[in-house]
């Protein structure tokens, strides 16, 4: 059983694929892998190493300004050009830029170097050094099974090697060939000034070679001079050396260009003539910016101007005041006044509920008798004392809200006297004697037992009226008679 086990996993494995219509991935990478910063493939043919002639050029993830930053590099760093968009340079990955992938599509090996792609489809996105998050350009896409250099983690990325098909791009006015001349269809016109690409640090000058020996004054027809490259290089430094706004970069790229120098200057000529063409294009900026901000100054003052005027002719307006205490101004029975001890005090009433809002402590020049029973509002300090649990107000003014506005009387209550129940009469038996002849004996005591009767106090008896209620004495009222005037 465990033979035929076997035997059907090997079979599985081998015609898995064919089964579900794929093919076997790669599973081993190249014999070299790229380290950092280097191209993954051999340059194509057409491509050309490329000098740059500025410091802290900007390395982008796409041809154009709006792309974002992956690094920057300066003279004397090299790169290769592939490709051409516009004014932007297609280039193999230089130094300081990478390639990021998402780590949940990677498998690392034990040695933590090499990663296999999970899935396919995977984003390559563009990075590097000035790049550490938020990487939006897709460079290419891997294939599951391919496998990539590992060069380090960045948030939910594992950082790559770049692989083949992968590029950065560079502005063209930043790089001029190592030797010859640029390809045709690498040429492009040279950019106006103004309509230059913005390049930052303003006062970064490129380091250049002094001028050789043999570099002298050249006559030109009609008698006139042309300057020497280290004459013209003298002119430089005097300019930078002067304020931004006092440089006369136009006349001093008007120099450069005019200059018949060795093939050996050449390159450095064409550097200088891009570097001020650069420094011409962020003055340009430079000046459309400050007459911005001038602009808006002015236009801050005008509406500051606008401003002091609506304040003198509107008519300024008190802040709201509130009332300290409202409802019905009421004597205090309590706090009605004594020299000795009590000074008089007013009540502030809830018309609705009868409560107590407020006490009105004195009166400060204000007439409160001639308020009382009125709906009012009082402005004044109040504050709040603990033996009533209420506040004391001390009133500034008083406002009536409510002429005539007194307070309701309470409900009386409605008190009915139940009627006493009686217990029912019941009938007395004639006596056994009544009408047989009485002995003299029996008269004798019956006369007695009558005695008696006629010496018991009138208050001790009760009569029983025409309707069925007994009449109490006037000494001995029942304990549960109600008197109605308490109800009333």
């Amino acid at each position: 059983m465990q033979l035929r086990m076997i035997t059907l996993t090997c079979v599985l494995a081998v015609f898995s694929p064919m089964v579900w219509g794929q093919t076997a991935a790669p599973t081993t990478l190249p014999a070299t892998l790229p380290s950092a910063g280097e191209a993954a493939v051999v340059a194509p043919p057409g491509s050309w190493v490329g000098l740059l002639n500025g410091n802290n050029v900007y390395v982008r993830s796409g041809p154009g300004e709006q792309a974002y930053v992956c690094n920057r590099i300066s003279v004397p760093d090299k790169v290769t050009v592939v490709g051409k968009t516009g004014d932007w340079l297609k280039i193999l990955p230089p130094t300081g830029c990478f390639s990021v992938v998402s780590k949940a599509f990677v498998q690392l090996d034990p040695t933590g170097k090499i990663g296999t792609m999970t899935g396919d489809n995977v984003f390559c996105r563009a990075a590097g050094d000035l790049r550490s998050s938020q990487f939006f350009a897709v460079q290419r896409r891997l294939r599951k099974g391919e496998q990539v250099q590992i060069l380090g983690e960045v948030a939910e990325y594992y950082k790559i090697a770049p692989p083949s098909d992968v590029y950065f791009f560079i502005s063209s006015r930043y790089i001029h060939p190592e030797s010859g001349s640029i390809p045709p269809e690498f040429a492009s016109a040279e950019a106006a000034p103004e309509m230059a690409a913005s390049q930052p640090s303003l006062a970064v000058v490129p380091e250049m070679p002094t001028a050789s020996p043999t570099n002298k004054v050249v006559s030109l027809p009609g008698g006139s001079s042309q300057d020497s490259f280290a004459e013209v290089e003298k002119a430089f430094k005097a300019e930078f050396a002067k304020p931004l706004e006092q440089r006369d970069l136009k006349g001093l790229l008007v120099r450069y260009r005019m200059l018949n120098v060795a093939p050996s200057l050449k390159p450095y000529v064409d550097a200088r003539v891009n570097f001020i063409q650069g420094q011409i294009a962020e003055m340009g900026d430079l000046g459309r910016t400050q007459e911005l901000a001038r602009s808006q100054a002015a236009r801050q003052k005008e509406y500051e101007a606008r401003r002091v005027e609506l304040q003198k002719t509107t008519p300024a307006t008190e802040p709201a005041r509130t009332f300290a205490a409202k409802g019905v101004l009421v004597k205090s029975d309590v706090f009605a006044g004594s020299a000795a001890s009590i000074s008089k005090r007013y009540m502030i009433v809830d018309p609705q509920t009868n409560m107590v809002n407020a006490y009105i402590q004195g009166g400060n020049g204000v007439d409160l008798d001639g308020s009382v029973g009125m709906n009012v509002g009082v402005f004044g300090q109040r504050h709040f004392d603990r033996n009533l649990l209420r506040y004391v107000v001390d009133p500034e003014e008083l406002v009536i809200l409510g002429v005539g506005e007194g307070l309701k009387s309470p409900p009386k209550p409605t008190v009915k006297i139940p009627k006493p129940v009686l217990p029912p009469k019941t009938a007395i038996p004639p006596s056994p004697t009544e009408g047989k002849p009485v002995s003299p004996l029996e008269a004798a005591a019956q006369a007695e037992s009558a005695a008696e009767t006629s010496a018991t106090p009138a208050s001790a008896t009760a009569t029983m009226p025409a309707d069925g209620l007994p009449v109490a004495g006037e000494e001995a009222a029942p304990a549960d008679q109600v008197d109605e005037k308490e109800y009333k």
